[in-house]
């Protein structure tokens, strides 16, 4: 029987994974005017776990596209998450 993971704890994992542990959170790499990058990434998965590394990969491209310091609304746009 596979072991099912929330996705929210599946995104945890990957970002603190991917920081070093320093960060378990896309909150952290956003704009004081970004609301709930967690939540927005989660509800655009829709459940899968599939979806849900996609589009953070997405996110990820169109943010290192920009050469911005932070995330901001127009990644999350960019990435189909809004």
């Amino acid at each position: 029987m596979p072991i099912v993971m929330p996705l929210d704890q599946i995104l945890q994992k990957r970002l603190s994974w991917a920081t070093g542990g320093k960060s378990r959170s896309l909150q952290s790499f956003c704009r004081q005017d970004v609301e709930d990058a967690d939540g927005a990434l989660l509800r655009a998965a829709q459940g899968s776990p599939r979806q849900l590394i996609r589009l953070g990969n997405d996110l990820i491209k169109a943010w290192v596209k920009s050469g911005r310091a932070k995330l901001d609304p127009d990644h999350f746009k960019a990435a189909g998450l809004l």
